[in-house]
């Protein structure tokens, strides 16, 4: 059974033997050949986020990892073929603990930002950008990489070589977010001597300093915040959003609670939808925190509630027990709106709402508690805790007769 894409070639599998023995396997094609490589035994008892594998096997995490570092070496070894039937798996715990952070090459700098994001700690959503590590990623990245480099002598330079490629070919984003999440992994591993929070994995590799920091950043080439749709557009997508059906009412929740990030959004959880208020959580910011946001409730707020399915501790879901997936609510705002609106993507929704809500005179601190963005600084942090339900909901009552009658 696959379980997942290996960057940068590859999937993860798990086989069951006849008599119910799970083991991982690493599988690849080349060349019209397909291999399967064995990783070891799967360990249920295994900590769900280790890296290394136990005595008795390998957790998911640990599996992930192996497999990373499998297919980082069959892609170097492209030209000669692969790796082969001899590629030797390493089964002992102490042999893998030196080879990882001796052994890792520049593509590996990638894989540990692959492993660092996936931690506790890390960045959840990197699963969901696979074209990071995709092999045309690979490819425009580190063509010029030939030589092995351990993570920790990897130099400014040489990361801005990395995303040049990137950048040159029009993958901006993807240069952007390769930078972010190598800053990130960079960042967690740091002086680990000074830092109890770096993991023992990361730990290894004896990171002294981010090299990612000095390099500028890679500038968007399309954002929401960049493209928002303006007031009269945001008219036009009322009128057609406004039309019966649970599609169409997920779009008016979500327009008239400010444009929420839609991760943010479809988690919404029904303990958190109160008389007079609906909670969000924004987990979007320094690790390991996150931030209520407090929405108040209005009638056409209520009116799209009543049309939505809630499942289990979800509010908005299309599967029992589960949370509408961000990907299904982009799907639906398509359906919903196909071509009336030119070049329409659900994000540009919030940075219309802002917009919007500047034209109408609300201030920048309202717009700002509402949307959950730009909250930073001590005093944001640890005095000023008023939660601004007056003010928001204010606004959003204006903003909703201005959509209805232009004024």
């Amino acid at each position: 059974m696959k379980l997942e894409s290996v960057p940068p070639c590859g999937s993860l599998e798990l086989r069951k033997s006849g008599q119910g023995v799970l083991s991982f396997y690493w599988r690849v094609t080349l060349d019209g050949r397909t291999d399967r490589y064995p990783i070891g035994l799967y360990d249920s008892s295994a900590p769900p986020k280790s890296t290394s594998p136990t005595a008795k096997g390998f957790s998911l995490i640990a599996a992930r990892a192996a497999a990373v570092a499998m297919a980082a070496k069959h892609y170097e070894a492209q030209e000669e073929g692969g790796i082969g039937p001899s590629w030797p798996v390493r089964r002992q715990r102490n042999r893998r603990s030196e080879m990882l952070p001796q052994r890792w090459d520049t593509r590996s700098t990638s894989s540990m930002a692959y492993m660092s994001s996936n931690s506790r700690s890390g960045i959840r959503r990197l699963r969901n950008k696979p074209e990071i590590y995709s092999p045309r990623t690979y490819a425009l990245s580190f063509q010029k990489w030939r030589k092995r480099k351990q993570a920790s002598k990897v130099t400014s330079a040489q990361i801005a070589d990395v995303l040049r490629p990137l950048s040159s070919a029009g993958k901006r984003n993807t240069a952007r977010k390769l930078k972010a999440y190598l800053s990130s992994a960079y960042e967690r591993a740091k002086n680990p001597e000074q830092n109890a929070t770096v993991s023992e994995a990361l730990a290894k590799f004896k990171i002294k300093s981010n090299p990612v920091s000095d390099v500028a950043g890679v500038r968007q080439s399309r954002g929401a915040d960049k493209n928002p749709l303006m007031p009269d557009e945001m008219r036009r997508y009322w009128r057609i959003i406004d039309v019966p059906g649970e599609e169409a009412a997920l779009l008016r929740l979500h327009l008239m609670l400010g444009g929420q990030r839609i991760e943010q959004f479809v988690r919404m959880r029904n303990e958190h939808v109160q008389d007079d208020l609906i909670t969000l959580i924004d987990t979007k910011g320094r690790s390991g925190t996150s931030r209520p946001i407090h929405l108040p409730r209005i009638p056409v707020i209520d009116e799209a509630l009543k049309q939505l399915t809630p499942s289990g501790d979800f509010a908005i879901s299309a599967s029992p027990g589960r949370h509408l997936s961000p990907t299904t609510a982009r799907a639906w705002a398509k359906r919903v709106v196909g071509d009336q609106l030119d070049g329409f993507e659900l994000k540009r929704i919030r940075s219309g709402v802002a917009t919007l809500l500047a034209k109408l005179g609300v201030s920048s601190e309202i717009r700002n508690h509402l949307q959950s963005h730009n909250l930073t600084g001590v005093e944001h942090r640890h005095y000023n805790k008023y939660d601004f339900y007056k003010e928001k909901k204010a606004a959003l009552e204006r903003m909703h007769k201005f959509l209805v009658s232009g004024r």
